[in-house]
């Protein structure tokens, strides 16, 4: 032990030789990045987006956080974990509906199986409209880091957000303090026997609104909504808010101009970079192992693409050329797929070698 101490000491000038050298490579690097964006606003170069998938997690990380859209896609990630919070709510207002059927169903009359159905709807409206809430102010935050998107947000909103009376109701739900008394069962529930052994079952759970309009919590908007509303059947309310969140969230990204934005696609252009060098250095390894073992690769392409794409790939004939580059074209957009791994793969699929495109082996990376 003592003896592999003393041997790792004595690597501690040569480590730290290593480790400056690494350091200086990777400013060299950073710099070289920082100058593609400055000058084009993305990362142009090929070589260099392939270093950026061979870098060390450290090294990607830190220019991750130095990207220009760095701060945009940090709010955007932010409204999709919002949304994802109202869908979850919306799915549990779902199965409380569908429990409370069941008990219907069943003719389930228990006081306490009642209270505790309406209860947990309550909570859970409660708990929507605070998610909604919560959507607004992810959206904002954007706004507020990148105020050139506001007019196309505005206009945006306009259209789609304004029209709809659900979106203010949802909103003054969340700022009402009468949630006790928010929701009932309504009816309690109607069997109505059709003979033979049939019967109709109807249940719901609605907002009350004798509650709602004799309140001083709520505002005259939202009365007026609740008076014009012939249904308050909560899931009728919930879809019909979830559906404009929807729109919204979906039109957002296109109408603002975000995804066309440069910098933004660069940044995911990076991202899905590294994930290709990923998958085309484990191909390496398996394609080592499937061609000493003579494997035929049709049995394994279900882990390796989707049901779609497999409809498309056998949409080709087997063994053929254009199958192949086809494939190599679903996983591999920017062209990493180098000479070795494609000869590889020719011979895996046993297709002629001399049907591979013009293709030399690639020359040394630039040292960025």
């Amino acid at each position: 032990m003592r003896e592999k101490q003393e041997s790792l000491t004595g690597l501690g000038p040569f480590l730290e030789i290593m480790n400056k050298q690494a350091k200086t490579a990777d400013q060299k690097r950073l710099a070289a990045i920082k100058a593609e964006w400055e000058k084009y606003g993305e990362i142009r170069n090929r070589q260099l987006l392939l270093r950026i998938g061979y870098s060390s997690p450290d090294f990607f990380q830190s220019l991750v956080d130095a990207h220009p859209a760095r701060k945009h896609q940090l709010h955007l990630e932010n409204i999709q974990r919002a949304f994802e919070i109202l869908q979850a709510s919306r799915s549990a207002l779902i199965d409380i509906a569908g429990k409370f059927h069941a008990r219907v169903e069943h003719n389930t009359k228990r006081k306490d199986e009642w209270d505790t159905t309406l209860n947990d709807a309550t909570r859970e409206v409660y708990t929507y409209s605070c998610a909604a809430s919560s959507l607004v102010q992810a959206y904002r935050h954007l706004l507020s880091a990148w105020p050139e998107i506001k007019d196309s947000y505005e206009k945006l909103k306009t259209q789609i957000i304004q029209p709809s009376g659900v979106i203010a109701f949802i909103s003054e739900l969340r700022r009402s303090n009468n949630h006790f008394e928010i929701v009932k069962a309504s009816p309690s529930y109607s069997i109505t026997n059709r003979g033979k052994g049939d019967r109709e079952v109807k249940s719901s759970i609605s907002f009350d609104r004798k509650a709602i309009l004799e309140s001083r919590d709520w505002n005259t908007k939202a009365k007026q909504f609740v008076k014009d509303r012939e249904s308050l059947e909560v899931l009728s309310l919930v879809d019909d808010h979830f559906a404009v969140a929807s729109d919204f969230k979906r039109l957002f990204i296109h109408r603002t101009g975000i995804r066309n934005d440069r910098s933004f696609r660069d940044l995911q252009k990076i991202a899905h970079a590294r994930e290709v060098i990923g998958r085309r250095v484990w191909l390496n390894v398996v394609l080592q192992q499937a061609l000493a073992a003579n494997l035929n690769p049709y049995e394994y392409l279900e882990s390796w693409f989707t049901e779609e794409e497999l409809k498309n790939i056998y949409s080709f004939g087997d063994h053929t050329k254009e199958q192949l580059e086809y494939m190599i074209g679903l996983r591999d957009p920017f062209g990493f797929c180098d000479f070795h791994t494609r000869r590889d793969l020719y011979q895996l699929f046993a297709i002629p070698l001399d049907q591979m495109p013009n293709q030399e082996p690639e020359p040394p990376t630039v040292d960025f």
